[in-house]
């Protein structure tokens, strides 16, 4: 039976459940879910972009992910992690999923840089029972998130319009009247009403990550989960980024983060940039990944 810290008088929720400034306690279990939060992350170093497909390194080991250094964190819970400029290797487990969303539509839009898109073909695996869109490019930044999202919701819009004068004039040629015009879809409507967020890695220090995800939380007004993925500390700039991630669940609710930060460290999961995924990585990502959207809608 598997053993995760849980964390008590804290105002979120925190993945896995350790967090700064809030008493660690051990529980027992395994089948325990959360509503949302954010994995505590460390901070790590590594070489910059070079983008997907970097040619070194291999996946070597099993067994559950091992952190780098993390925020500081009381208690001697099993999956504590130390305090920032340190380093271990203890194994930590992975967190609970995220709770049970009360929606139909099991669509989940993947939104990535070249981190995610080496675990295209592992995301759909670990995601049972949703139906992942994975749209990840190389050297994508944080300013060009919302593009990829309104062109989404343009296509569909599009193509309902397309489909309306197309039946517009058919109604017409036979003397029909018009059928109604059709409406502006949602980006929920659009996409799905689970969105994940993987934009850190090539995010430069000063750029204030923490508008960027309130401006992307305006356009996913309408989603009923957003997960924020964290990103290998390969300089300031994701570190400030992390650092605003883990602090969104305070200010919106339908937030849920994804701490691969603190997870990135073990040996295997990276190639030589120490930012990229390896085959032990992408499995590992996309089974965090998983846990973070949560169980998927029963079907009717």
């Amino acid at each position: 039976m598997r053993r995760l810290p849980i964390l008590l008088a804290c105002a979120t929720v925190v993945f896995p459940l350790v967090g700064a400034g809030c008493a660690s306690k051990e529980v027992a279990g395994s089948d325990g879910a959360t509503s949302g939060g954010v994995i505590s992350a460390p901070s790590s170093a590594g070489s910059s972009e070079s983008g997907a497909g970097s040619p070194a390194g291999s996946a070597t080991g099993s067994g559950g992910p091992s952190s780098t250094s993390a925020a500081p964190a009381t208690g001697d819970a099993v999956g504590t992690v130390p305090g920032v400029g340190t380093t271990t290797t203890t194994e930590l487990p992975l967190p609970p999923a995220a709770s049970a969303l009360k929606i139909a539509d099991n669509r989940v839009f993947i939104l990535a840089d070249s981190v995610l898109l080496g675990a295209k073909a592992e995301i759909p695996v670990a995601l049972k029972g949703w139906k992942p869109t994975v749209d990840a490019a190389e050297s994508r930044f944080i300013t060009q998130g919302q593009a990829v999202l309104a062109s989404k919701q343009a296509a569909i819009d599009r193509q309902n319009t397309d489909e309306w004068d197309e039946a517009k004039g058919t109604a017409e040629t036979a003397g029909r009247p018009a059928p109604p015009e059709p409406k502006k879809v949602t980006l929920a409507e659009a996409v799905g009403e689970v969105v994940v967020v993987s934009l850190c890695t090539n995010f430069e220090a000063g750029g204030n990550f923490g508008s960027w995800i309130d401006k992307y939380m305006v356009t996913l007004k309408n989603a009923a989960r957003v997960v924020w993925v964290t990103c290998a500390e390969w300089s300031k700039g994701q570190t400030e980024a992390n650092e605003a991630i883990r602090a969104s669940v305070a200010k919106h609710k339908t937030i849920v983060v994804a701490d691969w930060a603190l997870y990135a460290g073990k040996p295997g999961y990276t190639y030589a940039d120490k930012i990229h995924l390896d085959g032990a990585g992408r499995k590992a990502a996309a089974e965090l990944l998983a846990l973070a959207v949560g169980p998927a809608p029963k079907s009717k």
